[in-house]
């Protein structure tokens, strides 16, 4: 039997951006600044576990890999704000997740508890 192993994470208050005044369920997190590029690329391989390296060596031009950066840091900004789903960051980054529902509760949380040690939120 393996021993669990527990970390205890202490959280910020987050600001969040509600569906509208009669939905109060989130949509997504107030941003102080985007992520950056590098930002964005830590989050899909460390936080939410994309292999966008196997994407990046298909490509061989270096304006393909400029584009491919760009356009997975907006729809990882996007994401982040509540204007992209899940699908858009698989689309993205071309690694799709089988069974499609998403990041886990907890790497959600790792994601903000990365996002408020960069400063964004």
């Amino acid at each position: 039997m393996e021993k669990e192993i527990i970390k205890t994470i202490t959280l910020r208050p987050v600001r969040v951006i509600r569906q509208s005044k009669q939905n109060p369920y989130m949509r997504g997190l107030v941003l102080k600044r985007e992520v950056t590029t590098r930002e964005a690329c830590h989050i899909y391989r460390n936080i939410f576990l994309f292999n966008i390296d196997l994407s990046l060596n298909d490509m061989e031009d270096k304006d393909e890999k400029d584009y491919f950066y760009s356009d997975i840091t907006e729809k990882m900004n996007n994401y982040l704000k509540g204007d992209a789903s899940w699908g858009s960051l698989c689309d993205a980054t071309y690694c799709y997740d089988d069974d499609d529902t998403g990041a886990s509760v907890a790497s959600h949380l790792k994601l903000v508890e990365y996002l408020q040690k960069r400063g964004v939120l």
